[in-house]
C-alpha cells in the first residue's frame, strides 16, 4: 500500500469520526449545515486521494449490486433539484438535500472501493470510526441532557452550550435516531470482541474500548429518549401522518414525475395541507419535512426519486434474505441498516441519520459484488505505453479537482454569508441597529439567491424606519416643527428597501405563501407611513392566501386590514373564512364578533361571542374580557321583538375541544395612524410583483 493510499484511508476515517461532532458556533446553523460542509469538501477530498493513489497502477472498480440503485437515486434527486425547484439554493443550500445525497453518494463510493478487508480493518476501520465518533457524541448528549454545562457557568461557557440538552447532532430527534441506529453493529462488536474464534480477544484493550462505546450508546440513547417523550416541552414536533399523506396525494396529483422540488416541501405543505390539519395541536407550525422519509422524498421527488430509493430498499432486503453476507458482522451491518429503514417509516430523516445510511450501505456492499480492473496508460512520443500512467485514474483525479475548485468558488461566499448572518443576529440581540444594517448587506451581497436573508433584511430594515420615524415625531412634536427633509428621506429610504427585499423574497420564492405574507405585513407595517399601502398589503395577502388557502392566519390578518379601512362586509368575508378552516380558532370568532357588532349586526355578534366563551378556559382573561363584552350586547338583544329574542338562545355555545386551549384574544386592528405627517408617497415601483395562479386544490 502506497502512502496516497495509507492517506485516503485514514482521512475517510477521520471524516467518518468527525461528522456526528463536528459543528462550528460562527454560523447561525451551528450543525446541519457544517455538517453538509463536511460532507462535500471531505468527500471530494478523500476522492481526490483515492484517484491519485491509484495513477500508477491497474484501476480498479469494486461493483456491487447496491451501485445502480445507488446511481439511480443520485439521479433522480438532481433531476429534482434542477427541474422542479425554483430557488436551487434551497436544494444545495438551505437545506441542501441534494447536496447531501451527492456528499453521501461520493462517501458510499469510497468505502466501497477503498474499504478494507474484514481481516485488515480490525476494530479500527470505518465501522470502528463511526461507532467511536457516535458513542462521543453520546456522551456529551448525555452531559447535555443531564444539565452538567449548566454547572459549569463559572467558566464563562457560551450560552449556547449551558442550555439544556446541548448535543452535537443538531437536535433531540437526530441524536436519539442515530444512536440508535448505530447500536445493533455496537452490540455485534461486543459479541465479536468476546468471541473465541476473533483475534481481538487477545487484546483486553479491544474489548473494553467495545464495551464502553455501547455503555456511552446506551446513556445517549436513555438520556435523549427521555426529552423526546409526549408531554415533554423538548417533545419533537412533526407533521401528522394522516396530513403527510394527503399532500403527497396532492403532490402526485399535480407534480407526479419529479415532485415539487428538492429542499421544497413547504411549498407543497403550504398548498396541499387539508383542512382537518387545522384540528390538530400543531396547526400554527410549519413544516419544511414530511412526516416521515419516504413521504418526504414521495412529495419533493415524485414517483422518479421514491421508485429509485424503493429500489435501494427492496436490494437490501432481497440480499439479506438471500443468505450471502457470511460474517456475523456483516449482518450486524444489515440489522443497523434495517433500523435505519425502519426510522425513516417512523420519522424526518436527519442528516446525520442519511450519512449512517450510506457509510452502512457501503460497509455491506463491499462484502459483495466482484472486483474489475481497468488499465489504460498513456503513449508517449514514440507511440509506446507511458509505463505507469494510468488514464482512468487521472481522468477521476481531474475530476475531483474541478469539483474541489467549484466547491469552494461557489461555496466560498455562501459560507461567508452565513458568518454575517450569525453576526447579524447577535446585534440584534444587542439592539445594534447600525451593525445589523452593515452585516445583512454584506449577507445579501454575498448570497442574493437565499430568500430567508432577504425576509429578514426587510424585517430590519422596516424596524430601523420605524424607530428613526418614531424619534423624529416625538422630537418635532416636542419643536412644533415638521420633521426634516434629510429625515424623511431616510425614512423613505429605508421603507423602500424593505419593501425591495420583501419582493426579492418573493421573486426567489414565488411559491411560498410565506414571502407573500412577509411582503403583506411590510405594506401593512408603512399604512400610517405611506401612502397606498393598503392596497398593496390586500393584494399581497390575497396572493398568500391563494397559495396557502387553509391557513386561518393569513385571511385573519386581511380581515384586520378591511377592518381598519371600515370596509366591514369584506371584513367580514375574511373572518368567515377564518372561523370555516378552523372552526376552534377563538381570536378569529372574537374577531368576526367585534366586525358584526361595528356593522350593527348585534345578534350574530352575540352568537361569535357565545362560541368564544366555548373556546377559552372558563376563568381566564380571556374569558372574563369576552363575557364582559357580551353582556351590553344580550341586553340589547332583549330590547328587540320577542321572536328576534325567541331566536338567541344560550345554547349556541360552539364546538370547542374537550380541553379549551388558552387563547390571546385581539381585536381587529386599526390601520398605524399616521406618524410622518404629511404621509410618504411610495415610488411607483413598490406595488407588488406580479401574482402567480397557483393549481386549485381540491
Amino acid at each position: 500500500m502506497n502512502s496516497l493510499q495509507t492517506a485516503q484511508k485514514w482521512f475517510l476515517k477521520i471524516v467518518v469520526f468527525l461528522l456526528p461532532l463536528f459543528f462550528i458556533p460562527a454560523t447561525s446553523d451551528f450543525f446541519e449545515f457544517n455538517k453538509l460542509t463536511l460532507i462535500v469538501v471531505g468527500s471530494l477530498i478523500a476522492f481526490l486521494l483515492w484517484a491519485l493513489a491509484s495513477i500508477k497502477e491497474d484501476f480498479k472498480l469494486h461493483i456491487t449490486p447496491f451501485d445502480l440503485p445507488v446511481l439511480a437515486f443520485l439521479a433522480a434527486v438532481l433531476a429534482s433539484a434542477f427541474f422542479a425547484t425554483p430557488n436551487k439554493m434551497n436544494a444545495f443550500v438551505f437545506p441542501g438535500t441534494a447536496m447531501l445525497i451527492g456528499g453521501a453518494t461520493l462517501l458510499y463510493l469510497l468505502v466501497v472501493q477503498t474499504g478494507e478487508s474484514k481481516e485488515g480493518e480490525g476494530d479500527w476501520g470505518v465501522l470502528g470510526s463511526l461507532i467511536a465518533g457516535a458513542s462521543v457524541a453520546a456522551f456529551i448528549a448525555f452531559l447535555g441532557s443531564m444539565g452538567v454545562f449548566g454547572l459549569l457557568k463559572f467558566l464563562n461557557l457560551p450560552a449556547w452550550l449551558i442550555q439544556g440538552n446541548f448535543n452535537t447532532l443538531g437536535g433531540l430527534l437526530p441524536a436519539v435516531t442515530f444512536f440508535i441506529a448505530l447500536l445493533p453493529v455496537a452490540i455485534g462488536k461486543v459479541l465479536e470482541s468476546g468471541s473465541k474464534k476473533h483475534e481481538s480477544r487477545k487484546n483486553p484493550l479491544s474489548i473494553i474500548l467495545n464495551s464502553l462505546f455501547l455503555i456511552l450508546l446506551i446513556l445517549g440513547i436513555a438520556a435523549t429518549t427521555y426529552h423526546i417523550l409526549p408531554g415533554k416541552p423538548t417533545s419533537p414536533k412533526i407533521l401528522p401522518i394522516s396530513t403527510g399523506w394527503s399532500i403527497a396525494l396532492e403532490t402526485l396529483k399535480r407534480e407526479p414525475l419529479l415532485g415539487v422540488g428538492i429542499g421544497n416541501f413547504a411549498e407543497a405543505f403550504n398548498r396541499f395541507r387539508p383542512v382537518e390539519f387545522n384540528s390538530s395541536d400543531v396547526w400554527n407550525l410549519r413544516f419544511g419535512v414530511s412526516s416521515n422519509w419516504y413521504l418526504d422524498i414521495f412529495t419533493v421527488a415524485g414517483v422518479l426519486g421514491f421508485v429509485a430509493f424503493l429500489w435501494l430498499v427492496v436490494t437490501a432486503v432481497r440480499l439479506g434474505r438471500s443468505g450471502k453476507l457470511g460474517e456475523s458482522g456483516n449482518k450486524n451491518i444489515l440489522y443497523s441498516l434495517y433500523s435505519i429503514l425502519i426510522l425513516f417509516a417512523l420519522v424526518p430523516a436527519s442528516l446525520v441519520l442519511l450519512f449512517a445510511f450510506y457509510v452502512l450501505l457501503g460497509l455491506l456492499a463491499r462484502s459483495t459484488g466482484k472486483e474489475l480492473r481497468f488499465q489504460f496508460t498513456s503513449q508517449g512520443f514514440d507511440k509506446t505505453p507511458a509505463e505507469g500512467v494510468n488514464i482512468l485514474s487521472g481522468l477521476f483525479a481531474l475530476l475531483a479537482i474541478v469539483g474541489l475548485i467549484a466547491t469552494i468558488y461557489f461555496g466560498r461566499p455562501v459560507y461567508a454569508a452565513e458568518v454575517h448572518y450569525k453576526k447579524a443576529l447577535e446585534n440584534v440581540a444587542k439592539n445594534d441597529g447600525l451593525a445589523t444594517y452593515n452585516n445583512l448587506r454584506d449577507v445579501v451581497r454575498l448570497n442574493p439567491r437565499a430568500s430567508h436573508y432577504r425576509v429578514t433584511n426587510s424585517q430590519i430594515n422596516l424596524a430601523l424606519a420605524n424607530s428613526i420615524a418614531a424619534n423624529v415625531s416625538k422630537k418635532a412634536q416636542e419643536e412644533k416643527k415638521e420633521i426634516a427633509e434629510q429625515d424623511r428621506n431616510n425614512i423613505s429610504q429605508l421603507i423602500q428597501q424593505a419593501i425591495g427585499e420583501a419582493k426579492a423574497a418573493v421573486a426567489l420564492d414565488p411559491g411560498i405563501s410565506t414571502s407573500w405574507a412577509n411582503l403583506a405585513q411590510i405594506y401593512r407595517s408603512v399604512m400610517g407611513i405611506a401612502q397606498g399601502a393598503d392596497q398593496f398589503a390586500i393584494a399581497a395577502f390575497r396572493q398568500a392566501i391563494a397559495l396557502e388557502p387553509t391557513n386561518p392566519a393569513l385571511r385573519l390578518n386581511l380581515g384586520g386590514i378591511f377592518y381598519g379601512a371600515k370596509d366591514y362586509e369584506e371584513a367580514v368575508k375574511s373572518f368567515e373564512l377564518a372561523v370555516a378552516a378552523k372552526n376552534d380558532f377563538a381570536n378569529a370568532h372574537y374577531n368576526l364578533a367585534v366586525t358584526l357588532r361595528d356593522q350593527g349586526k348585534t345578534a350574530r355578534a352575540a352568537q361569535e361571542l357565545r362560541a368564544v366563551l366555548g373556546l377559552v378556559s372558563p376563568g381566564s382573561q380571556d374569558y372574563e374580557t369576552v363575557r364582559k363584552e357580551l353582556e351590553p350586547l344580550e341586553r340589547k338583544l332583549q330590547e328587540e321583538a320577542a321572536a328576534q329574542q325567541a331566536q338567541q338562545q344560550k345554547t349556541q355555545q360552539g364546538q370547542g375541544s374537550a380541553e379549551p386551549a388558552e387563547a390571546q384574544l385581539q381585536a381587529p386592528q386599526p390601520a398605524p395612524s399616521p406618524i410622518v405627517e404629511p404621509p410618504i408617497e411610495l415610488p411607483q415601483d413598490s406595488e407588488p410583483p406580479a401574482t402567480i395562479t397557483p393549481t386549485p386544490t381540491k
